[in-house]
């Protein structure tokens, strides 16, 4: 893949995340293979984030762009705005409160971006408020490295969703806008419709040696109040029973996919 086509770009939305943001961005500027940008939206914060976002844009030489709130508009909305100011083929939505462990976590997942694939995601580590890594693993349920839409549908039937929306690769063409209406599990949403449009999913997998991203748990993450609210659980159930529905016909969308393609990329993955 050329330079032209290996254009990732980065977006941090944050509000009131000032404590953490700067080494999640000091761990997306330090990739082996860094972004071609680097955009920051301070969704109306009141503590030091625009400090901090400041502080970056001096330590480190990638291009920035800062998009300032005066007020609180929502992640979502903030989601939404970011992805359309990017330029790069490739998005990353970085949380502002967590973590790439790995160096090498982009030129890892982009080697599983071939035509086929929307996104690829990642295992994760779980951590602390201070860092510090907790025992908890978050596994891939498959155990190839690239994964057919209605494989990885299935799992999200039995599982709920394995995909972490920080820990994850896009490309800028199989997204679709996030839906403001559903402010915990738009992100679910979107994973699901990527699915449904036939892209298959790649995984990048800890190892021994190397530990991909840092999943923040803290009392103010959104997974300490709340996986979705009924309405918003029942629209991404039944959005999932349509996906399912779509791929029994259409398996994987052979359109998307040449027989053999594939074959490289799914060896079995070892603990």
């Amino acid at each position: 893949m050329d330079a032209q086509n290996n254009l990732i770009s980065c977006f941090i939305a944050c509000h009131n995340h000032g404590k953490y943001v700067y080494n999640a961005v000091k761990s997306v500027a330090e990739q082996s293979l860094p972004p071609s940008e680097i955009i920051l939206i301070d969704d109306g914060s009141t503590d030091n984030t625009a400090m901090e976002f400041m502080r970056a844009i001096q330590d480190f030489s990638i291009p920035f762009t800062v998009k300032s709130h005066m007020t609180r508009m929502g992640h979502i909305q903030s989601y939404n705005e970011a992805t359309e100011m990017c330029v790069g083929k490739f998005i990353h939505l970085m949380a502002a409160d967590d973590l790439i462990l790995s160096p090498e976590f982009y030129s890892m997942a982009m080697e599983l971006f071939i035509p086929k694939v929307g996104a690829v995601t990642c295992e994760l580590v779980h951590m602390d408020e201070d860092g510090n890594q907790l025992p908890q693993r978050s596994r891939i349920p498959f155990h190839s490295t690239i994964c057919e839409p209605r494989r990885a549908l299935e799992e999200m039937a039995k599982m709920g969703n394995f995909i972490c929306g920080g820990g994850t690769l896009a490309r800028k063409e199989a997204l679709h806008p996030y839906r403001e209406d559903m402010p915990y599990t738009a992100d679910f949403f979107q994973w699901i419709g990527i699915l449904k449009r036939g892209w298959w999913l790649g995984a990048v997998r800890n190892s021994t040696q190397n530990m991909v991203y840092g999943y923040r748990q803290h009392p103010g993450s959104m997974s300490a109040h709340t996986r979705g609210t009924i309405d918003e659980r029942f629209i991404c159930s039944e959005a999932l029973k349509a996906a399912l529905d779509r791929t029994n016909v259409d398996t994987g969308s052979p359109s998307l996919v040449e027989p053999g393609s594939l074959a490289p990329k799914t060896e079995p993955v070892g603990d």
